[in-house]
C-alpha cells in the first residue's frame, strides 16, 4: 500500500505526469469544502492506476479531500498487482475502486454517474470523456462526501 507520491510512480512512472496535469483544476464548491472538514477519521484502500483516466478524475479529487483534511488517509494499491484482493471487495474488479471497512463503497464511476449513463446509451462516449475532463466532478465530490459520512 503506498501514498499519492508512490502513487505516480505506479505503471513504472509513465503516467503519473497525466495525474499531476490535473491536480490543479480540482474546484470544490465552499459548502463542500466545510462538509469535508467534518469528516471523521476514515481509512480509504484505493485500487487504482495512473494510466486509467476514471482513475485520474477519482484520484485528483481524493487528493483534494486529503489536503483539506488530515483525518483522511488514502493508500493506494494497483489492480495488476493486487487483483485477488480487488475481486475479493468487488465481483467487477474495475478500477477506481474504494474500500471503506472492508467494503467497496465506490466501483468505476459515482452511482449517480452510472445512472446517467444507463440514460445516456447513445451518447455514452462523450458522457464518459466530460467526467475524464471534470465536468461531472461535483458529482464525484457528492459521492466521496456521502461515502465518507
Amino acid at each position: 500500500m503506498t501514498n499519492y507520491k508512490e502513487y505516480l510512480a505506479f505503471n513504472n512512472g509513465e503516467f503519473g505526469a497525466y495525474q499531476e496535469k490535473i491536480m490543479d483544476k480540482i474546484e470544490i464548491e465552499h459548502s463542500d469544502e466545510k462538509k469535508i472538514k467534518d469528516i471523521k477519521k476514515i481509512d480509504l484502500l484505493v485500487f487504482a492506476e495512473p494510466f486509467c483516466p476514471d482513475c485520474r478524475a477519482l484520484v485528483a479529487v481524493l487528493q483534494k479531500f486529503e489536503s483539506l483534511n488530515e483525518n483522511i488517509n488514502i493508500k493506494y494499491v494497483t489492480r495488476e498487482h493486487n487483483y485477488d484482493l480487488l475481486k475479493s471487495y468487488s465481483d467487477e474488479a474495475r478500477i477506481p475502486t474504494i474500500v471503506i471497512d472492508g467494503k467497496a463503497k465506490f466501483v468505476e464511476f459515482p452511482v449517480s454517474f452510472k445512472l446517467k449513463l444507463e440514460e445516456s446509451l447513445f451518447t455514452r462516449m462523450q458522457i464518459v470523456h466530460d467526467y475524464r475532463i471534470g465536468k461531472y466532478n461535483k458529482m464525484i465530490v457528492e459521492s466521496l462526501i456521502n461515502i465518507m459520512k
